[in-house]
């Protein structure tokens, strides 16, 4: 087993102003991925970051195929960005993500040879639609239909971990990917930026600036 740099339970709790039994319940909802190491359970460094950087909103998830429905309005200027500030948490459920590490030549190949099957968000999306991001620059997201993920797993050579991850895989169900309207190999700006935000990104400041100058 490959050794995670990252936190224990006490220490999260510690870092995260909240009750060993809150980061134990985020734990078994999915909420902070972990990794069992001997009897502890170990929280990377980069989940904890991100995860206090941008906690969890009050409100249920949409489904997945809501989710898409409000992306497609919040990109035709038909839902205000003052409501996706404040309930980005409700679209978190547009995907099921894996995060993993790839070989990264094989993610650089995957870069600059983009197969029709699956599209590109994150940073990469974000300065297509003119956010002053670096495109090139792993970890990477990846959105793929459910029936092409074991083609792209493979093709990359993609392991599913927390420690040291370079890719996140953003997968959805074959009906959510024509409710998606990708087009030119990427997914839309408002995408984009939820990826970089829920990484914690801090280039999210720059595709978020690019969504209000959309407005404007």
């Amino acid at each position: 087993m490959e050794l995670v740099d990252g936190f224990t339970v006490q220490a999260a709790a510690v870092a995260l102003n909240v009750s060993r039994a809150r980061v134990q319940a985020m734990i078994s909802t999915g909420e902070l991925i972990a990794e069992r190491v001997g009897r502890q359970w170990i929280i990377p460094r980069h989940a904890v970051f991100a995860y206090a950087k941008n906690p969890r909103l009050t409100g249920r998830p949409f489904a997945e195929a809501s989710a898409w429905h409000l992306i497609a309005d919040l990109n035709r200027g038909l839902v205000p960005l003052d409501w996706l500030d404040s309930n980005r948490q409700k679209l978190t459920r547009r995907s099921d993500s894996l995060v993993g590490r790839a070989l990264p030549e094989l993610i650089d190949r995957l870069l600059r040879n983009r197969p029709s099957s699956f599209v590109l968000g994150g940073a990469f999306a974000a300065a297509l639609h003119g956010a002053a991001t670096r495109p090139m620059t792993p970890p990477i997201d990846v959105y793929v239909a459910e029936p092409d993920l074991s083609e792209l797993a493979d093709s990359i050579e993609f392991v599913e971990l927390t420690a040291t991850p370079n890719a996140t895989l953003h997968v959805i169900s074959a009906a959510s990917w024509e409710l998606a309207h990708f087009e030119s190999g990427t997914t839309d700006l408002v995408t984009a930026w939820l990826d970089l935000i829920e990484a914690g990104d801090r280039s999210s400041d720059e595709a978020w600036r690019a969504l209000l100058g959309r407005q404007q």
